[in-house]
This record gives structure tokens, sequence and C-alpha cells, in this order.
């Protein structure tokens, strides 16, 4: 079990993304990340103490400035490390005000994080395996690529949906005005909470 905090899209960009993995579903059935609300990964990390941790986290984010987000293109992970599949993806222009709030939520819950063995995909990327041992997630720091995925394919790199959804750039904007809080066992995904920002 672990607690994710998240972006949720706003419209038009959240039927965009639904509408991409129904088209996944229709035409490859099951696949990694399919099944996952639409959402943005701020941090997802395994704490020792849920409510302890979720009262550290509303504590900041009540303080924390209402944003604003940019999705930059559409974008595919080959031969992601996490699924060994390519996941497809809308790609989010990095801001300093949002790696500086994965930066600070991150050294908020580190003392409350489970300390466990890297996995052994991390063993061989130094920055990952770095992040890993020292905020207990391998996303986290300058080398973060905010996105929201779609789902990860097992197919072949130039399957006609990935090439579909590279072709298909509508850009989104809109304004993030709360952060949700999220626990999660394996697929399944139950929200907690939500924080308005300021």
């Amino acid at each position: 079990m672990s607690i994710g905090l998240f972006i949720i899209p706003e419209e038009p960009l959240k039927s965009k993304i639904l509408y991409w993995k129904e088209q996944v579903k229709k035409e490859l059935n099951h696949q990694p990340y399919l099944d996952h609300p639409a959402h943005m990964t701020i941090i997802n990390l395994e704490l020792q103490n849920e409510n302890s941790a979720i009262s550290m986290i509303k504590r900041y984010l009540s303080n924390t400035n209402a944003f604003y987000i940019d999705i930059n293109k559409n974008k595919v992970f080959l031969n992601d490390i996490s699924t060994s599949g390519h996941t497809i993806y809308y790609g989010v222009d990095k801001h300093q005000q949002l790696a500086n709030i994965q930066i600070q939520l991150a050294n908020i819950l580190a003392k409350n994080r489970i300390r466990k063995n890297p996995p052994n995909f991390l063993l061989n990327n130094t920055i990952l395996l770095n992040s890993y041992q020292t905020f207990g997630s391998p996303f986290i720091g300058s080398h973060w690529i905010p996105h929201f995925t779609i789902a990860s394919l097992k197919v072949n790199k130039d399957h006609s949906i990935i090439k579909e959804f590279l072709s298909d750039n509508d850009l989104f904007s809109f304004k993030v005005k709360k952060i949700s809080i999220w626990r999660i066992i394996n697929d399944d995904h139950n929200m907690l909470e939500e924080i308005n920002l300021r």
C-alpha cells in the first residue's frame, strides 16, 4: 500500500485522457496503467503512519498557492523501466513551483517513509537509485518528468495506436486549485482527501 499525491485534470484534458484510455481498451484490452484514474502523480510513497502523513501534507498544501500547468506534447516513454512497455502520456511543462512542491512534500514525508531495498530495475540507474534511497521513490527531483499517463502498451513501438496518439497534439492548460491524496493498493486507487490550494 502507498499514498499518492495527484493532480486531477480539468476539462477538456480529462475527457481527452479518458478517450485515449477507451481507444487502448478497445484495441488492446488490459494494459498497465489503463484502469488507473486520470491523474498526474506528484509523489507516490509507502508510508509508516498514514494519518500523520496526511496531516503534514494538508498543513503544507493549505498554504500553497494555486498554479497553472500546460500540456506541452503527446509523448511516449519507450521501454518504460517500470513496465517494459511503451507508456503513452501527455507531457507537462515542469516549472519551478511544481518542482518545488514535489521536493517540499518529499522532504516533509521523508521521515515517515518505509525504507525498503530498491527494486532490481533501479540498480543500474544511479539517478533513479539515489532518488529511491533518499526519498523512497525513484521519480523525485530534477529528473522527474511530470505527465498524465494513458497506459503502458505491451506492443511494438510502431503500433498504430502509439502513432495515432503522438500525432494528436492538442494543447491544454488549466489552473490547479486542489491536490488530492489517494491510497493505492496495486491497481486500486481510492481518493482519501482533496486539499484546496490558496
